[in-house]
């Protein structure tokens, strides 16, 4: 357990993150208070399902990450609502923590600490205290709409005790929130620099001709036939294209998310093999990272997103690609390497991907340029439009 520092400057930082990129207008405060209820909502759910599961003896299925979130989150709210009362967080947080946050509280709940920390019947009953806690809480969250300082107080406590027993680092719990704040409302470029470990390419280490190239370029043609068809120098790629839907969609572009994927994430396995780039040299890639189970997965990933974008005129705005379907993405593709890109990156693929996607269907050809240094994807019309 991190132990709550005097004058910790995160605490001071975190509000002004929550400050800066709170996106509401008019009506903060009551956003706040029904944001912060769904919140709690969200917690008392996982206490359900612990209960559900452990009535029915199932293998939880509940993450420590979890429900790091839902406090996370809950404490964002807490927040902004603070922020609305000129209230500081950090004066909350050290008139309300002297007590639970103490070194020796942590390492191991002595008896003759226990009065300081729970009630007498939770000794017994550490799970059922947790659950009455969690009601408390909820309780406690409805008296912060009288906007009284004492209200913001008692919340606190309850939260600490929560957090207590779940075993929840306080400051791990802001970062992994600040984390999170600023993947929804950064632009990658603003935030690389959190996420020193996928500054080179996946495929750095391999030999030169199972790496994606630098730069590359994949140029869109019509061939004699009429179809069009991708050519990667003087090699046409895959088949011909076409929409396999009775909706003339122009799915028959999508390989340009595959390319954006490249580009973005450093990672296609689709594309990796359209470009016979599999990383044979280690059996273990070729097998999990470069397989055809890899490819199925980057294929749905791709057709469900465009489902998705049909509904918000593909992505035309950045904003229209929610941090719910990024969610689920990175469900997706969890246990392969591209599960280190966080939300931002994903959301710059995207975004791009339907950005290229749009142009290409308009001009049905045309050349995309990549570069993978700069994580961009080009598109420029056929010679005769330009």
């Amino acid at each position: 357990m991190a132990i709550l520092m005097n004058g910790s400057d995160f605490i001071s930082e975190y509000q002004n993150l929550v400050k800066s990129t709170c996106q509401i207008k008019k009506d903060k405060f009551n956003y706040s208070l029904l944001g912060l209820y769904g919140e709690i909502g969200g917690l008392l759910t996982i206490s359900k399902r612990k209960i559900k599961e452990k009535a029915l003896s199932e293998m939880s299925k509940i993450t420590e990450l979890e429900i790091e979130e839902e406090l996370g989150d809950i404490l964002w709210y807490f927040t902004l609502s603070c922020i609305e009362l000129e209230f500081d967080l950090n004066t909350l947080i050290q008139e309300t923590s002297q007590v639970l946050y103490q070194k020796e509280y942590f390492k191991k709940i002595d008896p003759k600490f226990l009065p300081l920390i729970v009630e007498k019947e939770s000794i017994e009953n550490h799970q059922d205290f947790k659950n009455k806690l969690l009601f408390n809480l909820h309780e406690k969250s409805l008296t912060l709409k009288s906007k009284d300082k004492t209200a913001y107080i008692s919340f606190l406590r309850t939260f600490w005790r929560i957090l207590f027993f779940v075993k929840c680092d306080f400051e791990r719990i802001i970062k992994t929130n600040s984390k999170k704040i600023k993947n929804d409302n950064f632009a990658w470029n603003e935030i690389i620099s959190d996420y020193p470990k996928i500054q080179k390419p996946f495929d750095s280490s391999f030999p030169e001709d199972e790496r994606f190239p630098d730069n590359f370029e994949i140029v869109f043609v019509k061939r004699s036939s009429g179809r069009i068809h991708m050519k990667y120098g003087e090699v046409f790629l895959g088949d011909p294209l076409t929409d396999n839907h009775k909706d003339k969609d122009n799915y028959r572009y999508h390989d340009i998310f595959h390319i954006s994927y490249a580009a973005i994430l450093h990672w296609s396995p689709v594309f990796r093999a359209l470009l016979k780039r599999k990383r044979k040299s280690n059996p273990d890639f070729d097998e999990n990272e470069d397989s055809g189970r890899a490819i199925v997965v980057e294929e749905g990933i791709s057709a469900w997103i465009f489902n998705q974008a049909k509904a918000y005129n593909y992505f035309s705005e950045r904003k229209d690609i929610s941090t719910k379907l990024i969610k689920n993405v990175q469900l997706f593709v969890k246990g392969y390497e591209v599960e280190n890109c966080p939300p931002a990156l994903w959301k710059e693929a995207i975004y791009e991907g339907f950005r290229v996607f749009t142009l290409l269907s308009k001009h049905k050809t045309g050349t995309i340029r990549v570069d993978l240094n700069n994580r961009s994807i080009i598109f420029e019309p056929p010679n005769d439009e330009k």
